[in-house]
């Protein structure tokens, strides 16, 4: 899901196809609909995040509204929260929340 702080959210008609692979080397995989690539993530200490910069394929994958705000949104990251059932990517500056489920082991 992504939710704007003001209030409001969208939730992709796909939402696997939205994706993040964290690798302990500082790499990021992303999955953005029909879209793919990778990057850098870094930390600077406990609930803090950033991306980028990314490298990710621009195809045109449909008029889903996430498309125009989930690959903006994650390169302006800047902080994580962890639930038990929930990671929540922070965007500040258009303040955005990236929401994501993680995968079950057969996923």
């Amino acid at each position: 899901q992504i939710h704007w702080m003001g209030g409001g959210a969208t939730v992709p008609s796909q939402p696997e196809w939205y994706t993040l692979q964290f690798s302990d080397d500082g790499q990021v995989q992303v999955g953005a609909d029909c879209n793919r690539g990778h990057g850098a993530w870094t930390t600077t200490g406990r609930g803090k995040l950033q991306l980028g910069p990314l490298a990710v394929t621009r195809a045109f994958c449909g008029d889903d509204p996430v498309n125009q705000r989930f690959l903006p949104g994650l390169e302006k990251v800047r902080s994580v929260e962890f639930s038990e059932t929930r990671v929540r990517l922070i965007a500040p500056v258009d303040d955005v929340v990236l929401e994501f489920e993680p995968l079950s082991d057969g996923d």
